[in-house]
C-alpha cells in the first residue's frame, strides 16, 4: 500500500483518533500509519553507497504515531575506506491537516533563504521542494552538510546529508558538486 486514499477509521494521521477531521487544509493524502514501519528499508541510497562503500554502523529507525503529526526517521552512517564518512538523516512527517505541511515547508524554506543565499527550488519532486546547504559551522573544508526538504500534500520528506573527510584533505569544489548534482 502507498499510505494514500481514503483514510481508515481511526487511522489518520498516526493511527489514533476518531471520525475524519481535515483541519483547515482540506483532506489528507497520506496516511502514517499505512507508510513503512522501517524507512531505512525503503531509501535507496543510489550513487553514495558506492562513494561511500561501507556500512560503518547499523541504521537506526524511529517511528512515532499521533493525531498531529507523525514521524518516521531513519539514520545511515556510511564511510569511504579511511577517507571520509558520511551520515544521513531522513525524516518523514505527516501532517494530519495538510495546511500545517504547508505551512511548515514555506517557514523552512524561509528560513533555509536566510541561513544559505544559494538556496534553490527544484522542480518535478513533490509539491514543493528545495535544497540547500546546512548552516551552523558544518560547512568546512573537510565537510558539506546539505538538505533536501520536499513535500507532497500532507507529507513532508527531509534528507540531512553530512559528509567529512577524515585524511586531513579538505573537499574540492568537484568532490562537493557530486553531492548536488
Amino acid at each position: 500500500d502507498d499510505g494514500q486514499g481514503d483514510p481508515e477509521p481511526g487511522a489518520l494521521s498516526g493511527g489514533a483518533g476518531q471520525g475524519t477531521s481535515t483541519g483547515a487544509g482540506g483532506s489528507a493524502k497520506y496516511t502514517a500509519s499505512k507508510l513503512p514501519e522501517n524507512l531505512c528499508e525503503n531509501v535507496e541510497l543510489g550513487r553514495l553507497a558506492t562513494q561511500f562503500d561501507k556500512q560503518s554502523a547499523q541504521p537506526t529507525v524511529n517511528r512515532q504515531l499521533t493525531t498531529t503529526v507523525s514521524m518516521m526517521t531513519c539514520t545511515i552512517s556510511r564511510q569511504r575506506g579511511t577517507a571520509a564518512v558520511m551520515s544521513l538523516l531522513f525524516i518523514v512527517n505527516v501532517y494530519n491537516d495538510p495546511k500545517l505541511a504547508v505551512d511548515q515547508q514555506k517557514q523552512g524554506l524561509d528560513n533555509a533563504k536566510l541561513n544559505d543565499p544559494t538556496t534553490r527550488t527544484l522542480d518535478g519532486i513533490g509539491d514543493e521542494a528545495y535544497a540547500t546547504r546546512t548552516s551552523g559551522g558544518v560547512q568546512t573544508d573537510s565537510t558539506v552538510g546539505l538538505t533536501l526538504e520536499m513535500r507532497a500534500a500532507n507529507l513532508r520528506w527531509s534528507a540531512y546529508l553530512t559528509a567529512a573527510k577524515i585524511d586531513g584533505a579538505g573537499w574540492t569544489g568537484q568532490e562537493r558538486d557530486q553531492f548536488i548534482a
